[in-house]
């Protein structure tokens, strides 16, 4: 199955997103990654602490002030949502994350919108939902949620395959080649 813009309430709040190492080896400044709030908690919050860790106010302004949150939403979602049209719906992540690096108009991007834009569509990395051993829904590209939910964004590009959950019935199929 292939991108389907999925609302992002439909979406799983964090389960262990962690610090992201910056390139000069410092560690991100994330007030939702698992160790900040294990620093300032003192406990995992599980999926509904980081529920309610989003409606703290003191934690909303050091949210959208964290380094790992970078790129404009409202550049890189069209031009997602349009390099992916004329993919057929059998194209797979690794087709259309190398045509994305090669992609021209994405070259011309910002270099955080560029980053964004490339870690939408990565071969490995991409937006994805599956259920944990537990038989509770998980993210792969938790940072990336964090920063829309911060971002007030209200759908984003998940890639659905055979071993995920099924998209959710409102959900927009992006690949109409």
């Amino acid at each position: 199955m292939p991108y389907y813009l999925t609302r992002v309430a439909e979406l799983p709040y964090h389960h262990t997103m962690g610090e992201r190492p910056l390139p000069d080896g410092t560690r991100s400044n994330c007030p939702l990654a698992l160790e900040a709030v294990l620093r300032t908690r003192g406990q995992h919050p599980g999926q509904d602490g980081y529920r309610e860790l989003f409606t703290d106010n003191a934690i909303s302004g050091r949210r959208q002030a964290c380094d790992v949150h970078a790129g404009n939403w409202t550049v890189v979602l069209p031009a997602v949502t349009a390099f992916l049209e004329p993919f057929p719906a059998s194209a797979d992540t690794a087709t259309i994350a190398h045509a994305a690096r090669n992609h021209a108009p994405f070259a011309g991007l910002a270099a955080a919108d560029r980053r964004l834009t490339l870690a939408l569509l990565s071969y490995s990395d991409s937006l994805r939902v599956y259920t944990n051993g537990h038989g509770q829904r998980e993210t792969i590209g938790q940072h990336r949620i964090c920063w829309a939910r911060t971002a007030g964004v209200h759908a984003l590009p998940v890639w659905f395959d055979a071993t995920t959950v099924r998209p959710s019935r409102d959900a927009v199929l992006l690949q109409l080649g």
